[in-house]
């Protein structure tokens, strides 16, 4: 949960989040990326870091399938991570993202605390509803595609 000092590169998001959903195959359940592919100016390192944690939340609370999706909305890079579990109580959304608050006996607490802090680092946002497509929970994470230094990664 440090702050990165990675250099920022170039990152197809897309194709970052199948390559690690593709990691996760293993849990049985079914992991679909969709979207556009959306190069974003970033640290690799964190992005990564980020994403993984987002997919590994959803695969865990996952009955049997996680939906991500991928795209631009006004500026900003968008990805979209529904699940079909259980879905976050009102009472507990901005909870699950405080450094070791976990429903889960075996988790730790940071995952979600570790994406929070990448997109405030970012100059984004991350925040949780009820899913509309999968009727669990649904994670949005929204980061800029434009830097301060006024470099873009709108391409």
């Amino acid at each position: 949960a440090r702050p990165s000092t990675d250099d920022l590169v170039e990152i197809p998001v897309k194709a970052t989040l199948e390559e690690i959903a593709s990691t996760l195959s293993t849990s049985g359940k079914e992991v679909v990326v969709e979207g556009e592919e959306v190069v974003l100016r970033s640290s690799l390192k964190g992005l990564r870091s980020a994403l993984d944690n987002l997919l590994r939340n959803a695969v865990q609370w996952a009955k049997s399938k996680v939906l991500v999706k991928v795209g631009r909305e006004k500026g900003w890079l968008v990805v979209e991570v529904e699940d079909d579990g259980p879905g976050v109580p009102l009472s507990e959304r901005d909870r699950v993202f405080e450094p070791f608050f976990s429903k889960r006996r075996e988790g730790s607490g940071l995952g979600l605390s570790i994406v929070r802090k990448f997109a405030i680092d970012s100059g984004g946002f991350v925040f949780v509803e009820d899913g509309k497509r999968l009727k669990g929970a649904r994670f949005v994470l929204k980061l800029p595609l434009k830097r301060g230094s006024g470099e873009s990664s709108d391409t």
